[in-house]
């Protein structure tokens, strides 16, 4: 064999293994899904603005937060996939007895999680009216 079909050879044999790589899927882009979300209410006791109020939701080092609207609603998006622990907190204001602190939340690829309510009351006592 000369010289000059070998390397014709090295030449083919080269494109042929780049187009099984990519025909085979070798080479994939790695991508992160942050399409998760978390949707939920907080009920403040006996009160008509529930805004204000700001929600947590915690992953291993990762933290994103979200912020009640007036009817108590908030979500949480851009969250990737993981367990989450969500909780709530509000100046004045406490979990009622019979709700729990913290909510663990499991998000799964593109998937949003509905419902996850909290219950407040508060420590003030309302000013008596003479």
């Amino acid at each position: 064999m000369n010289l000059i079909y070998k390397k014709k050879m090295s030449i083919i044999i080269f494109f042929i293994f780049l187009a099984a790589v990519f025909l085979l899927g070798g080479c994939k882009q790695v991508t992160t899904d942050t399409n998760g979300a978390i949707y939920g209410s907080v009920l403040l006791k006996d009160q008509v603005d529930h805004s204000g109020v700001v929600v947590t939701a915690r992953s291993g080092n990762a933290i994103k937060q979200g912020l009640t609207e007036t009817s108590g609603m908030y979500v949480i998006s851009g969250l990737t996939v993981g367990t989450y622990e969500v909780s709530v907190s509000k100046n004045a204001w406490y979990i009622a007895e019979n709700d729990q602190a913290t909510k663990s939340v499991v998000i799964t690829e593109g998937e949003s999680v509905m419902n996850v309510t909290f219950n407040l009351e508060s420590d003030l006592v309302p000013p008596a009216i003479p």
